[in-house]
Parts: structure tokens; sequence; C-alpha cells
């Protein structure tokens, strides 16, 4: 059983790798820390807090091209199913060498199936984002994340992932479509 989930997660890779448009290679760095929450009989309490900090790099402009923080609380709703809600901050370059800022406040249901060592991951978030920059104005948009991810020896997980955007507030449409495959590595039980 686990050689057919291991195969699975590697046709879904090479799938996607085929359909990649050379011009939007990006190269993303995430660090993600949950702080358990010790609840001591409150059942209404977040399982953790979770802080995240990621970086971007593209061929679109010279050098950094993102920068996010996101923070905000995990409840546990069931063994499948996890809620969280986050306020974020992002400043992304958006011409050369000018930095737009925006902040998010994020609604993110989780839907978790574990096999083995194979999980696989449903998330929608539902974003309001404020933007602060040219004529940009505040938007709500919605996106659907379906990720693969197979755990190895507790270490490193590599994973697949497509993301689908969709803007509900301004001129609704389908916004983007975002797919990664990449490596993670666990630095310890509660950051990766």
């Amino acid at each position: 059983m686990n050689k057919i989930l291991k195969n699975l997660l590697i046709s879904f890779i090479l799938i996607f790798i085929f359909i990649i448009d050379s011009n939007s290679l990006e190269y993303w760095q995430f660090l993600e820390t949950r702080v358990k929450i010790a609840k001591d009989k409150v059942d209404f309490l977040p399982e953790s807090l979770r802080f995240i900090s990621g970086i971007r790099f593209d061929e679109r402009y010279p050098g950094l091209g993102l920068v996010n923080f996101r923070m905000g609380p995990l409840f546990k709703i069931s063994d499948n199913i996890l809620l969280g809600l986050s306020i974020s901050s992002y400043a992304e370059q958006i011409r050369p060498k000018f930095f737009g800022q925006q902040y998010r406040l994020e609604f993110e249901p989780n839907f978790n199936f574990n096999l083995q060592s194979v999980s696989l991951n449903n998330r929608s978030r539902l974003e309001y984002r404020f933007l602060n920059y040219d004529d940009y104005r505040n938007s709500i948009r919605f996106r659907n994340q379906i990720r693969l991810n197979y755990n190895s020896n507790n270490h490193f997980i590599i994973y697949a992932w497509d993301d689908i955007f969709f803007e509900l507030l301004n001129n609704p449409k389908f916004n983007q479509n975002r797919f990664s495959i990449g490596i993670g590595i666990w630095l310890d039980k509660s950051s990766r």
C-alpha cells in the first residue's frame, strides 16, 4: 500500500511539471512555528498559535520579490479538521524597486486525510485584503488549495500542491492558479 501512495505522489508531481510556464518560476521559503496552548479543560481555546514568515524570489523583479508575516490561532474541530484565523502583512515588489504594502484577515478551514506516510489536505481560505499601493482597492479573495504530502522519516516532507484563486469583490473572476512542489524540513516538533 505504501508503494502505491508513493507512486501516486510522484505521478501527481510529474503531471504538473510538464505544464509549468518557465516565465513564472518562483522560489519561496517559509518558516512556520506552532506554539501549543495548555487548554486545561477549556474546550473553546485554540489548539495552538501559528506564526509564519515567508520570502519570495522570482524572475519578474530584481532581488527580493515578497516578504510576509502571518499569525493567528488554530482550532482543532476534529481529528481531520483544523480552523485557522490569521492576520497577515505583506510587502511585495509591484514594479522594480517599489514595494506595495497589504494586510489581510484570513479565515481558513483545513480538511486533512492521512494514509500511512502520505497525507491529503484540502485548505480553503477566504481573505479580506487591504491593499495600499497604486490604484488597487481592498478586495475579497477565495483560495482553494489541494496538497499532497509524503512524510519521510519524520524529518522531511515532500509535497505538491495546487492553489486556485478567485477574486470575489471587485470584478469577480478567476484570479490565478499557483502550483508548487518542494521539500519541507522539520526543525523540531513545532517548526518546519
